[in-house]
């Protein structure tokens, strides 16, 4: 959570900069503008813990429904893995509440996204026995169980408003292009730098977005990669520890890997063997890291535990955003 927090201050910044320097040409005063950026990255934020946000996130995400051979394989891998989880974790998930989606891709993947759905590569029926997919389900049920699916979506929702802006910059700086390249004549020098000027006064504002953008990156990582291991744990807790090895061993044995530093920084996965080797040297046996933020299911939204503080802690800031913006900015 504290991951979004600073992401939503971060992104209230750009945006607020933005606003301020479009202020005069919207007619709204500073302190208006500075606030309003605010309010803009902190309800993108809120609304990322919506089901909205995950259907949204759903429509860029190539996945089709299981045809009949495809339910008669997984529904009853699954239905055991409820069945454990029911029982270990106190829950009364039930079939009913999930969507398992398939996508074609040729890759060995599976993951969650939202509240409910699973999603899984065509390669993983192909390359992964019953067994090793029924581990790689529990791992899966993990990512929804302590809503670490959920968070991907928020922290994706937090930053939407820059990422627009960088779109907006990007077809502009095309646009830009082509007009100035099409320009002749005397004047072509001074109608050209005419075009690109709004490039050149928003030029260190994208600067900043992009750097500060590829640092948070790097900061979530730690967040995801934990994650994974806590995933892990959720599935050995179910009894599927040598089955995820197993799978884990097929994926490693498929995957190109790249050990330079660089890679291993911006990964959001763990590297296949760092995660069996936790898992053999049983340094993940228990799902220890704990989470008030998990469901009895699925239409629960983790008893909005982490929605109402991650909520307090955002209404604090606009207090103190406003508070600078009215003395400082206004």
């Amino acid at each position: 959570m504290i991951y979004i927090a600073l992401n939503v201050i971060f992104n209230a910044f750009i945006l607020a900069i933005i606003l301020l320097i479009g202020a005069d040409f919207m007619h709204i005063k500073p302190h208006i503008a500075w606030c309003l950026g605010y309010v803009i990255a902190a309800l993108l934020a809120i609304i990322g813990y919506t089901k909205f946000a995950t259907s949204t996130i759903g429509l860029f995400i190539p996945r089709r429904n299981m045809v009949g051979r495809e339910i008669n394989k997984l529904e009853p891998l699954f239905q055991e893995v409820i069945n454990k989880t029911n029982n270990e974790y106190n829950t009364n998930y039930k079939l009913v509440d999930f969507n398992i989606k398939v996508s074609d891709n040729k890759i060995v993947n599976t993951f969650a996204i939202g509240y409910n759905t699973i999603i899984i590569n065509r390669g993983a029926f192909e390359k992964l026995t019953n067994e090793q997919l029924q581990a790689v389900l529990a791992h899966n049920m993990g990512c929804l169980y302590y809503r670490d699916s959920v968070r991907s979506t928020a922290l994706l929702f937090s930053s939407l408003g820059s990422r627009v802006i960088m779109g907006i910059y990007g077809i502009y700086l095309a646009f830009a292009t082509i007009v100035s390249n099409s320009f002749k004549g005397k004047n072509s020098k001074i109608l050209a730098l005419i075009s690109w000027l709004p490039l050149l006064v928003f030029l260190p504002v994208i600067i900043l977005n992009f750097i500060g953008a590829k640092l948070f990156n790097i900061l979530n990582l730690k967040a995801s990669r934990d994650a994974e291991y806590r995933a892990d744990a959720f599935a050995i807790n179910l009894g599927y520890k040598a089955d995820l090895i197993s799978a884990l061993e097929v994926l490693d044995a498929i995957t190109i890997h790249d050990n330079s530093f660089v890679a291993k920084l911006m990964s959001s996965h763990l590297p296949t063997m760092s995660r069996i080797g936790a898992i053999e040297d049983e340094k993940i046996a228990t799902p220890n890291l704990v989470t008030p933020f998990v469901a009895t299911n699925s239409s629960d939204i983790g008893g909005n535990s982490e929605v109402l503080r991650l909520g307090a802690i955002l209404c604090l800031g606009a207090v103190i955003w406003c508070y600078f913006g009215m003395v400082c900015v206004g």
